[in-house]
């Protein structure tokens, strides 16, 4: 559908409030892991007194024209991002106009693609080899999910940047807070697979771990205005079930 900026965006009726906050990034209808492709790589900012993007970045910006929606606070009409490069080293910061925005693709949708990953990259990279057993695995326990990272990058693009070491970065934005226990059983399920999962759960606070949330008591949340990480007890802003063992009281500060 149109999203009112005259970009496509597909619906995922499954996701709940996470990662949604009070910055630009939002009431443009992109969140923090969503990758967005735009027509016009000089359209990319960069972030701080640069005035002009790093070579190897203006090269893989002509070449593959997404960046990933990166948590930050970004002047009207722009959206905060990162770029990414084949390298694990190539990351730079930037902004992009609202306007430039052609399409969005969202980290369950990278999820519900990656079938269609060619099977020589399934069999040369562990991570990507391993997708499938891991949304069996996922689906047992929350109702949407996506992928980020390298993997998702690749699914999207069809960049090869996901390495045969590296993880697996996946996104779990839910409807309500996950009650402890699920959230226990999901993380011993997932160390059953081959490689590393490194699983971020998203609340309209801010992100944080499921290996911490998972072993109750604080956790560090990384706030969605990029301001520094701050420990909590309860990261989850809204009402659990009263059925859940979810921690239920909303933190006022950091400690």
């Amino acid at each position: 559908m149109d999203h009112g900026g005259g970009y496509r965006v597909v619906g995922d009726e499954q996701l709940g409030a996470g990662c949604r906050g009070m910055d630009p990034a939002v009431f443009s209808g992109a969140r923090p892991h969503d990758l967005l492709r735009f027509d016009d790589p000089g359209a990319v900012l960069p972030e701080g007194p640069e005035l002009e993007l790093p070579m190897w970045a203006v090269s893989v910006l002509r070449d593959v024209p997404w960046v990933v929606v990166r948590r930050g606070i970004a002047a009207a009409g722009r959206i905060p991002v990162g770029i990414r490069g084949v390298r694990r080293a190539d990351r730079v910061a930037a902004f992009l106009p609202e306007s430039a925005v052609v399409e969005r693709f969202t980290p369950e949708q990278a999820a519900r693609s990656h079938p269609r990953l060619p099977d020589e990259r399934k069999a040369a990279v562990p991570a990507l080899g391993a997708l499938t057993r891991l949304d069996m695995i996922l689906r047992r326990h929350v109702p949407s999910w996506g992928i980020g990272g390298s993997a998702g990058f690749e699914i999207v693009t069809g960049l090869p940047v996901t390495l045969p070491g590296s993880d697996l970065d996946i996104v779990i934005r839910p409807r309500e807070p996950l009650p402890l226990l699920r959230a226990a059983t999901l993380l011993a399920d997932l160390r059953a697979l081959p490689v590393r999962v490194d699983v971020q759960l998203c609340s309209t606070e801010g992100a944080f771990a499921l290996v911490e949330y998972a072993r109750g008591g604080p956790v560090l949340l990384r706030p969605l205005d990029g301001s520094p990480p701050q420990m909590v007890e309860d990261p989850w802003p809204y009402p659990a079930d009263p059925t859940s063992s979810a921690r239920v009281t909303r933190p006022r500060e950091g400690r």
